[in-house]
């Protein structure tokens, strides 16, 4: 299983919960980096299962609560394009880094890539 975050912060959290998995935090390898790029080349084609939680939300939404606003990082809610930008890079390299299918889904619908 592999974590990864560009948010060194996140990645700080990732390890202390990784953490009290005991023996089974053997198994998780975590690498800072954006996305797909984060992970090995070596990787590509091979993984079952990708699930992330991107940014998908418009850059200057007024819907966005406050608390909100003030707890997460911005760059953890808010994408560029409309807030789909994110969510392009995950599909396209999804299409490269996924052994058989891709499947996103949030709150707005589902989005289903077959390879």
């Amino acid at each position: 299983m592999w974590l990864t975050d560009v948010s060194s912060d996140a990645l700080d959290v990732a390890r202390a919960n990784v953490a009290t998995l005991g023996r089974l935090g053997s198994r998780v390898k975590i690498a800072q980096g954006s996305w797909w790029s984060a992970l090995p080349a070596d990787l590509a084609g091979t993984l079952d299962v990708a699930v992330c939680n991107p940014p998908y939300i418009a850059v200057g939404d007024p819907e966005v609560a406050a608390d909100v606003l003030e707890w997460e990082p911005h760059s953890a809610l808010f994408a560029d394009d409309d807030g789909f930008a994110d969510l392009q890079l995950v599909i396209a390299g999804a299409l490269n880094g996924c052994a058989k299918a891709v499947r996103w889904s949030s709150r707005l619908g589902t989005v289903r890539l077959i390879g």
